[in-house]
């Protein structure tokens, strides 16, 4: 059965959709612990549930009767989501769910009235409503992990307990060893050993277990972990979106920490011979992002004073504190702190002047934190899109732009190609994370580490969440066909069940790929041996700012988790924004630009790459790198999410050998291994995709005339 916690997961999601009433059942009331904010109130729950609750898509499909029984009709967009009337608990008594009118049947009704178990929740103990699914047949799915029976649940928490203690802190005294450094860090992971990802861990089948086969995603792959917890497809998808009573985080601290520490935190780092004090330090902002807290601070200075002036940068991550903070967490800040540093001191790139970090507990703020200027512009999404009355992106209208803003999104593509273009410069022999502990102008390449996902965190104790048990190792590797192969055999291994065809098939489909260029070997033209390069993790609108009249890209930031990765995969790779067709929440209505609108944007950032690299350059990766990061996201997350189900069936609906036959039909034959015409056309096909392209047809974005 899935857990309440997946459920609350969902109450975020924007999409309606409909919903299967003989899948579902009503649960007594659960603690809202597990909610994000303990503001939100019984209407806005019932709300949220029948908004973005998906059980599995009925058929015919199913929709939400409004709630006097007036009927209404399925939001289709973005924008008639928005215009959604929400429930009102003091209005409502029956909850009516009722089939499309195609198939007429009578409606199911939920009587609040008259189940004993249901009953308005308490504000005191903050309880609410779940609606959850039936538990299924099949055994299997993204839940079928081997339990690790050392491990018990956490039990759930009461919101008004969430902040105890925090309203008493005191000044914490900076000593003389303060581990407050620009230069190479102490720290290192000798207290404790960290097993590697691929050492201890039992592989999971991400398969059904049932064996049944009878539609092509009864299957619920395994999840695969990323950076900020990936979104996958089907009902992987839930495992990996944010539950803030499982995760690491623990901002209840963080965000105690007075702001006048911050200001001394700043200043302690500023370079020795100013006279400020705290009153000259102004806090501009203060963000909650997904894994840091960020403080923007402003000092009062005269209006030439181009060293002191400007804006200044406090990033504390979410796990920095003593209940959560380990030495996997300290590895990963300090090199990405140095790694900043590094792309400045080489490259040309805008990104963040990175002046002090501390991977420690023991300074000014009593947690680690990372100090940077503050780079000029707006983000990104700005110039991309027309900005309504709200100062909001008009998403509706995105394909809908004038000559002028059309140029500017143009500008702003090349500018960013050509500063990406720069980590051309920057090679490695191995594909992981940049190591500056043994010599911090000189790195090696070292292991990378990553929050387990959501299903794997839930078997875990709060006290397990300051320990390595809740921490992925992912090691260095020598060879491009290493790294992607590794997480091929750790997310989807081959199943000996006979009667799971599909899962072996899709298997198979991963394998062809792996097996072609670009993915079997990153070698640049003219070496022999395997080098690596610099991807960034999250290279989208928020990540990038820009000159708010010409489009000029004036800095990227966020450079958390880069790492040296693959050629096919690493800078030259498209920006994120233009690979959402490729990501498995991509929906005609949910998303501002189509299919053949992206082909266009990717054709000038290509251009753009090919230009600065040159055609036997890495910028032969870029035109085809959305199915390069696809594939990676399916094997290792990603920020849009990623499973191989997912990822295999936008795969056979590219190739001419399988695109007029049922995916069911097709993966089957390939999972049975008796077919064999179908299996050479296949690997043809699939290398032919994915091949590099050095030359492409000048393609500009379309400007509307309506």
């Amino acid at each position: 059965m899935f857990g309440f916690r997946k459920l609350f997961q969902l109450l975020g999601r924007s999409e309606e959709r409909g919903y299967d009433c003989e899948r579902a059942q009503l649960f007594p009331l659960v603690p809202s612990s597990t909610m994000t904010e303990p503001s939100r109130g019984w209407p806005t729950i019932i709300n949220k549930i029948f908004r973005g609750l998906l059980l599995r898509p009925a058929k015919p499909p199913l929709y939400i009767v409004s709630h006097d029984g007036s009927g209404g009709s399925p939001a289709r967009t973005s924008k008639d989501t928005r215009k959604h009337t929400p429930f009102q608990f003091s209005d409502i008594t029956t909850i009516e769910i009722a089939p499309v009118a195609i198939d007429p049947a009578p409606a199911t009704h939920v009587d609040l009235q008259e189940l004993g178990t249901i009953t308005p929740p308490s504000s005191e103990r903050n309880e609410c409503l779940v609606v959850a699914p039936l538990e299924s047949d099949n055994k299997g799915g993204s839940d079928s992990c081997v339990e690790d029976k050392t491990h018990t649940p956490i039990k759930s928490a009461n919101l008004s307990d969430s902040c105890a203690g925090f309203d008493d802190l005191s000044p914490v005294e900076l000593s003389d060893n303060d581990n407050t450094t620009v230069g190479k860090a102490t720290n290192h992971l000798n207290d404790e050993p960290l097993s590697c990802w691929n050492s201890d861990h039992e592989l999971t089948k991400a398969v059904d277990q049932g064996g049944h086969d009878e539609d092509l995603f009864d299957e619920e792959p395994k999840a695969t972990s990323s950076d900020s917890l990936s979104v996958s497809s089907e009902e992987d998808e839930w495992d990996n979106l944010v539950d803030p009573e499982v995760l690491r985080s623990d901002w209840a601290p963080l965000l105690a920490i007075p702001e006048h520490r911050f200001r001394l935190a700043l200043l302690e780092q500023l370079p020795r011979g100013h006279d400020f004090n705290t009153d000259d330090v102004r806090c501009v902002d203060m963000i909650q992002g997904g894994n840091n807290l960020v403080r923007i601070l402003e000092i009062a200075v005269c209006e030439d004073d181009d060293f002191y002036g400007g804006r200044w940068i406090i990033k504390v991550p979410c796990t920095g504190t003593a209940q959560r903070w380990q030495d996997s967490d300290a590895y990963m800040l300090r090199n990405d702190a140095q790694t900043m540093w590094y792309i400045r001191e080489n490259t040309d790139i805008p990104c963040p002047e990175m002046i002090a970090f501390s991977d420690k507990l023991g300074n000014v703020l009593g947690a680690p934190f990372i100090i940077m200027r503050a780079n000029d512009g707006i983000p990104a999404n700005k110039i991309w899109f027309d900005q309504t009355d709200d100062d909001e992106d008009d998403l509706d209208y995105a394909h809908l732009v004038d000559e002028d803003r059309m140029k500017i999104r143009v500008n702003f593509l090349c500018s960013l190609a050509r500063h990406m273009a720069e980590l051309r410069a920057l090679e490695f022999d191995r594909a992981g994370t940049l190591n500056f502990d043994e010599d911090p102008e000189d790195p090696i390449i070292g292991p990378t580490y990553h929050w387990k996902t959501v299903s794997d965190l839930v078997k875990l104790t709060t006290d397990d969440m300051a320990t390595p048990a809740s921490i992925n190792c992912i090691p260095s590797y020598a060879t491009s066909f290493e790294y992607f192969q590794a997480a091929l055999d750790k997310q989807w291994p081959r199943d000996e069940n006979t009667r799971l065809h599909v899962n072996n098939g899709r298997r198979n489909i991963m394998c062809a790929m792996l097996a072609s260029a670009p993915f079997n070997k990153s070698i640049k033209v003219g070496d022999n041996k395997e080098t690596f390069v610099l991807r960034h993790d999250d290279l989208d609108f928020q990540n990038i700012l820009c000159d708010p009249k010409t489009g000029e890209v004036t800095g990227i930031i966020d450079w958390d988790k880069c790492r040296a990765a693959p050629r096919c995969i690493g800078f030259a790779s498209l920006p994120a924004f233009l690979t959402q067709d490729w990501a498995p929440e991509f929906s005609t209505f949910a998303h501002p630009h189509m299919p053949w609108e992206l082909d266009e944007y990717r054709n000038v950032y290509t251009r753009a790459m090919l230009e600065a690299t040159g055609s036997e350059g890495d910028g032969k990766f870029t035109l085809k790198s959305a199915i390069y990061e696809a594939a990676n996201a399916a094997l290792y997350g990603g920020h849009s999410g990623g499973s191989v189900p997912n990822f295999v069936h936008l795969v056979l609906k590219e190739l001419k050998a399988t695109r007029k036959f049922d995916d069911l039909d097709i993966l089957t034959a390939l999972g049975r291994g008796d077919w064999t015409q179908g299996e050479w056309m296949v690997r043809r096909d699939v290398s032919s995709l994915v091949a590099p392209q050095s030359k492409i047809e000048p393609v500009e974005p379309t400007v509307h005339p309506y």
